[in-house]
């Protein structure tokens, strides 16, 4: 039997009771999608059709509140077509009309993809922006989102703070809970150490003299002047505060950074230069690409992202975690986690991995043979996790 077989499909939804009292069910929903995916390891077509409708429904409202229409789709990507048909059978069954017609309307437009003017486009986009808000202010999405979960008979309302147990009780009806929640953490980890961009991010902070820097976020990028040259940059915040990282064909640099988190819209290009010049600090290190590579070489070879896996969870410690890339040599990587508040130091070579505190106690210990074992075990899940076609 194969490991799809084994899946469960949810069959109660948890909410909150605070949130029937402040009439935020369509947001309990989303909560709960979120935290069955996150926390239960559940697929998206596990979770009962009419619950993922609502979320994508959510979804809709939030990205047309925030940017318009044309963010919508944009943040779909490839998914558009399968989102806003759900989001159109979404509008239809609790009777959204206007809605409903308004982003027809609009995903017609949009596949016409006629010959205008960029200002023509931009004014018919803000038309369907517009009418969608007064749609909103006469009868909203949530509202009637509400009225319709309000009568459905698998709701599972729980005190609020009984929540989270109750989170923990559907999860544990998951037989593939764990490998599927170790197959996202291996993928969090693999992006971190193996990505072009992310690798340089995670070596440069890690290249910091005399103490490394722990990266704990990285933002979007942007173009900025540094040193008199245009620079793709990035925020990254560090245990030790912001900072700007800027990568190149040659390397990355690493600087201090005081200013805000994204940079002023539609200012002259000389106010920008001006900004940036103002909170742009030194350049705490820089690494070159033959580093880089050497770190990217270490993480296949050693199968770092899932020995690093393995071992915080041997150790206790929360998989989910940010990594530093810190010390290659030719055969072995010491990487550092950020996790559960902490940092660690993680040893992979080629014949195992060791985890180490900060105090340089040793935490956990695995082997080639269960490193090999554990990355099986989440090949095997990973059919499960793809989405049909």
């Amino acid at each position: 039997m194969s490991e799809a077989a084994h899946a469960v499909r949810v069959g109660t939804v948890v909410v909150r009771r605070g949130s029937i009292n402040t009439g935020e069910l369509p947001l309990a929903i989303g909560e709960f999608v979120q935290d069955a995916i996150r926390v239960g390891g559940y697929m998206p077509l596990e979770l009962p059709p009419k619950v993922m409708q609502v979320h994508l429904l959510g979804y809709y409202v939030g990205q047309v509140n925030n940017g318009g229409h044309g963010q919508f789709m944009h943040n779909c990507g490839k998914a558009f077509q399968r989102i806003v048909a759900d989001v159109l059978d979404g509008l239809k069954e609790i009777g959204a009309e206007r809605q409903h017609q308004n982003l027809t309307e609009f995903v017609a437009w949009a596949a016409e993809g006629g010959e205008e003017t960029r200002e023509l486009r931009e004014k018919r986009r803000a038309g369907f922006d517009r009418r969608f808000h007064d749609a909103e202010n006469e009868t909203s999405i949530e509202d009637l989102s509400g009225r319709r979960i309000a009568g459905w008979r698998e709701l599972r309302i729980v005190e609020d703070d009984r929540y989270t147990s109750a989170i923990e009780e559907t999860a544990a009806l998951n037989p593939l809970r764990d490998r599927r929640v170790a197959w996202r953490n291996v993928q969090s980890i693999r992006y971190q150490i193996t990505d072009p961009l992310q690798i340089a991010i995670a070596a440069v902070c890690g290249a910091v003299e005399p103490t490394p820097e722990t990266k704990t976020r990285v933002a979007g990028g942007f173009r900025l002047e540094i040193e008199g040259e245009q620079c793709s940059a990035h925020i990254v915040w560090t245990d030790k505060g912001k900072r700007l990282c800027v990568p190149d064909h040659e390397g990355a640099g690493l600087y201090e950074y005081h200013g805000r988190d994204r940079l002023p819209r539609r200012a002259p290009d000389e106010d920008i230069r001006k900004y940036m010049a103002h909170h742009v600090g030194v350049r705490l290190s820089a690494v070159n690409a033959a580093t880089i590579e050497s770190f990217l070489k270490a993480a296949t070879d050693t199968q770092a992202p899932e020995a690093i896996e393995l071992l915080l969870k041997r150790a206790g410690l929360n998989p989910a975690a940010m990594i530093t890339a810190w010390k290659v040599l030719e055969t072995e990587a010491l990487w550092i986690a950020f996790t559960d508040a902490r940092l660690v130091v993680a040893r992979t070579f080629p014949d195992g991995a060791v985890l180490r505190g900060s105090d340089e106690v040793q935490l956990a210990t695995i082997t080639k043979a269960d490193i090999e074992r554990h990355a099986a075990e989440i090949e095997a899940v990973a059919a499960t996790m793809q989405a049909p076609e």
